[in-house]
């Protein structure tokens, strides 16, 4: 391998250049065995056959692949969440309906409670 920043030679199988520190441009990688090379005239991989791709469209295909995965996580967890939820309150409507019941005030204590006295002066509102 020839480094494109000093021009000196040096293996391959170094991810930075030995003489000046420049990275080693990984020109071509392959998606199924990640087959790794640097000659630009490569098209396919000489390990599997498979058609060889650029760096940035590997990385960009594994955060795809990554993200997918993660939304169907999220999914299931969320569908079994709710699930759960379903077993737990199977007449949803009715509990709802009487939390509502249950914490209605009546007119006389809002009024109380909107009347809250500070330092002597009644203050209005929340």
């Amino acid at each position: 391998m020839i480094c494109p920043n000093c021009e000196k030679h040096y293996s391959e199988e170094f991810n930075f250049c030995p003489y000046c520190g420049k990275k080693n441009p990984i020109f071509k990688i392959c998606p199924i065995c990640e087959y790794k090379t640097y000659d630009k005239e490569f098209m396919f991989c000489p390990e599997c056959g498979k058609e060889l791709i650029s760096e940035m469209e590997y990385k960009l295909q594994l955060i795809s692949e990554i993200e997918y995965e993660l939304k169907q996580e999220i999914e299931k967890e969320f569908l079994r969440k709710d699930e759960e939820r379903k077993k737990r309150n199977p007449e949803k409507k009715e509990s709802t309906s009487k939390n509502i019941s249950s914490s209605t005030v009546s007119a006389e204590t809002y009024r109380k409670m909107k009347n809250v006295k500070i330092s002597g002066k009644a203050k209005y509102g929340w």
